[in-house]
Order: C-alpha cells, then structure tokens, then sequence
C-alpha cells in the first residue's frame, strides 16, 4: 500500500510517520514548511495546481492523508485570504488531481460547530463562527462533491509530546515545569484527544478504507482550565494556572461547546477505542518527564 501523507512536519503528520515505521507500506510524506528528512519526501505547494497534479500522478497512492491546513483560529482571522488558500484552494486541487481509486482521508475539526449545544453527532448541522472554522467546513463540502472514495476525520483539541511542534499543551507543561504562570481559557468546553487515540483511529481508518464522517476524540469534554489544574498537580505545580474568558486573551471567535459525540468511533472501528482523559494525560506526563524533564 502507498500512502501520501501531507503536512508531514506537522503534529498530527509526524505522530503519523512514526506510526507507519515499521509497517509493510510505502509511505511518502509531503511538506510545505520546515525542515524535514524522511527517505520518500517531497516539497509541494498545494497551492499550485499544476504541481499537485504532477506528484499525486507520480507517486500514485492509495491512500492521501491531509494532515495540512492553517490551523492557528487568530491567524486565519487575520489573515483571511491566507487562511482559504492553505486550507480551501489547497484542498480543492488535490481533490482534483486524485484518480477515482485513491481514498482520500481529510482531517477536520470540531470548529465547524457553532458551540451552542455541544456533544456533536457526525450529522450534526454544521454552523461555523471563525473563519479557521468556515473554511474546514467549505473544505468538507469540496471533498464530498469531488470524490467518491473519502472520509472526513474531525477531531477536538489534541495533545501529546513533541518537541518539535508548536502544541499548546505540550508547550504548557513546558512552561509549567519552569515554574512559569500559564494564562488558560476556562469558559470553552473541548474535548481533549491524546495523539496515541487519534493515530491510532485514523490508522485504522486508512488501512481498513473506511468511509465517511467519523468524530475521532477521546471520552471526557472538559477546557483547558481543568486540563492543566490536573497536569498541574500530576507535575507538582500547583498554583501556576490562571483561569482566563477566552475573549480576554484570544481575538477570533470560539464556540462555547464543541464537545464531540464518540459512539460512532466506539461502535464501528475495531482496532481503536477513546481513552479516559486520565488515562491520557497520564501517559502525556509520563512521556514528558521520561523524554524532557531533565532538559527543561
């Protein structure tokens, strides 16, 4: 099996990668920004049409992971234009360039949700409020009016250890183990999904090709007040989170609740399950104080 893996120097992209080491399947990982070293990368500007075209042709997969997009909700309201070029122009060329036979996996988000009843069903009616939101839910739609072969992954606030990337979480606890005061939104209910849940789900997704919309998080909503107070105390750093209104300290737009519904994930796909939040952020601290600790 072949599989193109886009936004490859990115979160979810390079938990991915480490996933698939090992396993009896070509993997090509596409980049667009940052350094990066893998056997079967490329550089490609989703952007460009013609050059899209070229490498999906090229490679041939069987499978296309789009793990790329603009991601951070304040920049894509700043900088509109930006934001629908990397994350609606973007996909749209690839869905265009993709032969019928390839399964096309988009990663979306909770975002696409307004917030005002929460625990979202895969059908739920979609009604954005921040243009990072509306633009994944445009995204969406070209990806179901293009292909036939497709699923939509949409997933809550992830988090895990990577040093390499820019995660809230992760740059949290970093902050947390120097002693430092972390501002943190606590009036916005999410639903925390640790990487390990998310690989592991959309692995399955791509190698058993399975289709159609999937809500991919783990069991607990909470906001990321009551996440880092927990990993606060697990750390022994207590009294260092500030309860901040997401208005105070974020300029775009949040939905107050974009809590997903699991039931789809737990029932149909076999091989991955949501965790507890406990049993997340208990490995989370557990990879962090055995790979970072000494280092902070």
């Amino acid at each position: 099996m072949r599989i193109m893996v886009s936004g490859a120097s990115g979160f979810v992209g390079r938990a991915l990668l480490r996933f698939l080491i090992g396993k009896d399947i070509e993997v090509y990982p596409i980049y667009h920004l940052g350094l990066f070293d893998h056997a079967n990368v490329t550089y490609c500007d989703f952007q460009d049409h013609v050059t899209t075209g070229k490498i999906i042709d090229k490679i041939s997969p069987d499978v296309f992971v789009h793990c790329a997009a603009l991601t951070n909700v304040d920049l894509c309201e700043r900088k509109k234009i930006d934001c629908w070029n990397a994350n609606v122009n973007a996909t749209m060329n690839i869905c265009r360039s993709l032969g019928k036979n390839i399964h096309f996996v988009y990663l979306s988000t909770s975002q696409v949700f307004d917030g005002k009843n929460g625990n979202y069903k895969e059908e739920s009616s979609k009604n954005p409020i921040n243009w990072y939101g509306t633009t994944k839910s445009i995204s969406e739609e070209v990806v179901m009016n293009i292909l036939s072969r497709w699923t939509v992954v949409r997933f809550s606030n992830l988090y895990g250890f990577d040093p390499e990337c820019n995660n809230f979480f992760h740059n949290a606890v970093v902050r947390l183990l120097r002693n430092e005061k972390i501002k943190a939104v606590g009036d916005t209910i999410i639903s925390p999904t640790y990487i390990d849940t998310a690989i592991s789900a959309l692995s399955e997704i791509m190698l058993g090709r399975v289709y159609g919309i999937y809500h991919i998080a783990d069991l607990e909503s909470s906001t990321k007040y009551e996440i880092l107070l927990r990993l606060s105390k697990m750390l022994g750093k207590k009294g260092l989170v500030i309860k901040q209104r997401s208005a105070k300290i974020l300029s775009a737009k949040r939905p107050l609740n974009t809590s997903l519904d699991t039931h789809k994930f737990s029932e149909s796909l076999t091989q991955s399950k949501p965790l507890m939040l406990e049993q997340g952020l208990s490995e989370f601290v557990r990879n962090i104080k055995v790979n970072l600790h000494d280092g902070v």
